[in-house]
């Protein structure tokens, strides 16, 4: 049994806090060891586990006494991989200079002693992101194309640094489920109950495919918040490096599917408009890869994984702001349809 597929960002999920102390601490010893403080006072990204009082990671402006500005993450809780690591892996395999990942000026990898680690970054912030907002328009799926197209030419395949699982791929989803139904099961937002959360598991489980491909190593946040466009350069960069892992095939179209679809605040959405969603993904899919998505078991399988885990846990167990109530319970509602729909499960409305 193989037991490294990478990191799993969410094996922090159930222990961790809001940081708060952690944060101010790290930035002062930083400021004091290197004479990088915030140049900002809000961060330009917090990762946190389904609730904003679990953080896992802090992104901030800084600067030097000179004036020279950085971008600066705080890794907050520990990794099997560290960014900086994963970084110096990957980015010499890229083989087109359209696109790279950022440039690193410093980095310590999580220790125990610290309670922390750290990537220093140069600052990019002025970049636009490859979507113009949450949701992609036309001409941002226009970008998003021509950047999969040379992300699947000139970057993949990239070499990983560990073996593939060696488990089935029965067990090894069985076992992902597991872990997320336990923090879905620890969550004061959970909206499954026990028996709704064990029929969605056998609806979905009953669909994989019995001679799925093999996963292959690859990037597992190609949504357009994650990719800068440096138009200088003619380049994309990535972010969100600690998600390089093994992914089924197409989850470079997988992904922002969901994180296209997971935008939506439309009370009136129905799994039609999502199914709709993953055509429109399919066709870039299709064009960057020369095959069809559709075509193959394995993307239906992802697109249902996508929908079976939003369920229980990115909608079904995830801290809903009072002014997005409504909105997000129609999305939950609209991912429960397209999960019943697609499996012909009893999962109810």
């Amino acid at each position: 049994m193989s037991d490294v597929i990478g990191n799993r960002l969410t094996d922090n999920a159930l222990a961790a806090d809001d940081a708060a102390d952690l944060v101010a601490r790290a930035r002062r010893e930083i400021e004091d060891a290197y004479g990088w403080k915030p140049s900002d006072p809000d961060a330009v990204f917090t990762g946190y586990y389904y609730d904003p009082r679990k953080i896992g990671s802090r992104i901030v402006r800084v600067a030097d006494a000179a004036g020279k500005t950085a971008v600066l993450k705080l890794q907050l809780r520990p990794l099997r991989f560290d960014e900086g690591f994963i970084i110096r892996q990957v980015a010499p395999q890229i083989r087109t200079p359209r696109v790279r990942l950022p440039r690193i000026l410093r980095d310590e990898p999580w220790s125990e002693a610290r309670g922390y680690g750290f990537l220093l970054f140069e600052d990019l912030t002025a970049l636009p992101d490859l979507w113009h907002a949450r949701r992609p328009d036309g001409a941002d799926l226009a970008r998003h194309r021509d950047f999969l197209a040379a992300f699947a030419r000139g970057a993949l395949p990239i070499a990983a640094w560990f073996p593939p699982p060696s488990d089935g791929a029965r067990e090894q989803a069985l076992a992902a489920f597991a872990h997320f139904r336990a923090i879905a099961d620890a969550s004061p937002h959970r909206r499954l109950s026990a028996g709704e959360t064990s029929r969605l598991r056998d609806a979905w489980i009953a669909r994989l495919p019995p001679n799925a491909a093999p996963p292959h190593f690859t990037h597992g946040h190609l949504s357009g918040l994650d990719v800068k466009v440096d138009a200088a350069s003619d380049a994309y960069v990535l972010f969100a490096n600690l998600t390089w892992s093994y992914r089924p095939p197409f989850y470079e179209v997988v992904f922002p599917w969901w994180a296209d679809a997971m935008g939506i605040r439309d009370p009136r959405v129905t799994a039609d408009d999502l199914r709709r969603r993953a055509d429109a993904w399919a066709d870039i899919g299709a064009a960057a890869f020369g095959r069809d998505p559709r075509a193959d078991p394995a993307f239906r399988f992802a697109l249902l994984t996508r929908a079976a885990l939003t369920v229980l846990l990115d909608l079904g167990a995830s801290d809903w702001p009072p002014e997005e109530a409504d909105a997000r319970g129609a999305l939950w509602q609209a991912w429960k349809d397209f999960f019943r729909q697609e499996t012909g499960s009893g999962l109810g409305r």
